[in-house]
């Protein structure tokens, strides 16, 4: 037996208000006994689908007097997004955790709310697929004053367990205050189910990030749902208010269709907080590796 899910019935990992979907579909297969085998009892089999559709979301950059990601949707059945982030971390696949919460690579982007405020949102691309990412949960460590020494921790982590002890099976983010070890709720994390991506957003002002103080440094641990834990060597850092490269942009790809994207590179800034290159996320994209497009820049 074969059961067909149309694309557009399967759905997508957001609806168009941008909120987290979750799809299935599910029921029963009765097998009726012919004449009297089985003793004319028919068998009821049930089945449960976790349905989604997918994208194939694919970016190049293309060098020139105007610099361009070209994203691509080749063979995708549904739209996907690319969404755009300053390459901050990189990890080699270790086998040290578990491969569905083991970081591939970590960017961020910053979306200004204000002239003085801005939500930054740091991306977490894995090697495997998770089934909940709230089993999980991934630590940024953040210098917000440039003297090596962290000032808060960014975390994801079951918010029922974070703020009752007993799980709910949701994500969310928080904000650990090093110097006072007070803790707030900033956001739900955007992390779809059976997926490879978690997006982690947080005031710029909560960390005390202002025009006037608007770069930091960052790094990341991990852990998976066994408790075995992950640090990432090296640091990467990140202008809030002018960052060196593009970022933040939220462009959506049609299946079958092409998109050129101007992006920029801003020299001067690039040698105060440089990127590894573009991270290009699409978490409609098959879990794994292609929810998250790795462009180096050579500069």
């Amino acid at each position: 037996m074969t059961l067909d899910v149309p694309a557009g019935t399967a759905g997508a990992t957001h609806d168009t208000s941008g909120n987290v979907l979750f799809e299935d579909a599910s029921g029963a297969i009765t097998l009726t006994a012919e004449s009297a085998s089985n003793n004319g009892v028919s068998l009821n089999l049930p089945y449960y689908l976790v349905t989604r559709a997918r994208s194939t979301v694919d970016a190049d950059l293309r060098d020139g007097k105007q610099p361009s990601i070209r994203l691509t949707n080749r063979n995708g059945v549904i739209a996907g997004n690319g969404d755009f982030y300053a390459w901050g971390l990189k990890n080699p696949k270790s086998g040290k955790i578990a491969a569905a919460f083991e970081p591939r690579a970590v960017g961020v982007q910053t979306n200004p709310i204000s002239a003085t405020d801005s939500v930054l949102v740091f991306a977490v691309n894995t090697y495997g697929r998770f089934s909940n990412p709230a089993s999980g949960e991934y630590d940024i460590y953040i210098d917000v004053n440039g003297d090596g020494v962290y000032d808060f921790i960014l975390f994801c982590a079951d918010i029922g367990g974070v703020t009752t002890g007993t799980a709910n099976g949701q994500i969310g983010t928080f904000l650990v205050n090093l110097k006072t070890g007070d803790v707030f709720a900033e956001f739900n994390a955007d992390a779809p189910t059976d997926g490879s991506t978690v997006l982690l957003p947080v005031f710029a002002s909560d960390l005390g990030i202002s025009p006037t103080n608007p770069r930091f440094t960052y790094t990341m641990s991990a852990f998976d749902d066994t408790g075995a834990g992950e640090a990432l060597t090296g640091t990467a850092s990140f202008n809030a208010f002018k960052p060196s490269i593009s970022n933040a942009l939220f462009v959506p790809v049609g299946p079958n269709l092409t998109v050129d994207v101007p992006v920029t590179i801003d020299p001067v800034e690039f040698q105060k907080t440089p990127a590894l290159g573009f991270m290009i996320v699409t978490e409609d994209n098959h879990s794994g590796e292609d929810q998250a497009n790795l462009l180096k820049i050579k500069h």
